[in-house]
């Protein structure tokens, strides 16, 4: 049981050791986190537009904070970390998809994260470990929304189906 309030509410004293759900959610978002790493790393190596290779070198810097915040997580108790898989990044520059493609998949990366990192922050009971979650998920919202922001500059996303105005079926 827990005995203390320490244990969830201390900020700035010494901290306790991370628990096996906050150190599963970490290993869980960095496992994603080296996956999507190693996707965006690829399509930026082939992408042929400008702008969509800078945001996707931005979606890398983005990646490779939010590495290195969780996998301090998880050294500080020296637990173990997934394995990275940019090594698996071949050497090519020939596109297998469009720009449009691997910018929309980039767009899924950071829009699904949104959703993990949340999950942890409610799991978490360390208040330093809900802060990172917050903050990792405030990057994965911006880079979102430059991407969505390109896709419309560039025409390559649909509207969806609207709803019926209620308001207007009476004009």
């Amino acid at each position: 049981m827990i005995e203390h309030y320490h244990y969830v509410t201390d900020v700035f004293g010494k901290q306790r050791p991370i628990n096996i759900i906050e150190s599963g959610h970490a290993y869980f978002n960095l496992n994603k986190t080296f996956i999507a790493k190693a996707m965006i790393l690829g399509f930026s190596q082939v992408s042929k537009n400008q702008n969509v290779r800078a945001l996707l070198e931005k979606s890398l810097q983005v990646k490779n904070k939010h590495i290195d915040v969780f996998s301090s997580l998880l050294t500080k108790d020296n637990l173990h970390l997934p394995k990275s898989c940019e090594t698996e990044v071949t050497n090519s520059n020939i596109a297998p998809f469009s720009d449009r493609l691997m910018l929309l998949q980039t767009g899924f990366f950071f829009g699904i994260a949104v959703t993990y990192y949340n999950a942890t922050l409610i799991a978490s009971m360390r208040a330093d470990i809900s802060a990172h979650c917050e903050k990792a998920a405030l990057d994965s919202l911006w880079i979102y929304s430059r991407i969505g922001k390109d896709m419309i500059d560039n025409q390559w996303m649909e509207k969806p189906p609207q709803a019926d105005d209620r308001k207007r079926l009476d004009d």
